[in-house]
């Protein structure tokens, strides 16, 4: 690999931390929150709908909650709507052979880029 290819790599990884970090920050930068039963989860919206089909319907067409700032996820309880969010910012996720099949629901449920029952996740993860 030429050294600019690792130049680049180097900068994703350090702007993916500084997204991931900002998420917990105090002076957070995130705009939206998703809820699963009563339990929250900030988010920045860009980058939601830069890695969910679904987000980006959702924020480009006239929705309640493209002006609410939260939106409830009624379909998946807060323990896998947890684990999506770390894979979405960290890359890092918890799979089982328990759980492999709902996390793969709730990836194709909010329309998760490159994550789904046709998408070979195992090499990647």
């Amino acid at each position: 690999m030429a050294k600019a290819d690792n130049d680049v790599i180097s900068h994703y990884a350090w702007l993916g931390k500084l997204i991931a970090d900002d998420r917990s920050s105090k002076h957070s930068t995130c705009d939206l929150v998703l809820e699963s039963e009563g339990k929250k989860f900030p988010v920045h919206k860009n980058i939601m709908m830069l890695v969910s089909n679904c987000f980006k319907k959702m924020f480009t067409i006239e929705t309640k909650e493209k002006h609410k700032g939260i939106v409830k996820m009624l379909q998946i309880p807060h323990q896998r709507l947890a684990n999506l969010v770390e894979f979405i910012y960290t890359e890092r996720i918890k799979i089982t052979e328990k759980n492999v099949t709902k996390i793969l629901d709730d990836a194709e449920f909010i329309e998760l880029e490159g994550f789904g029952h046709n998408k070979p996740i195992f090499g990647q993860i």
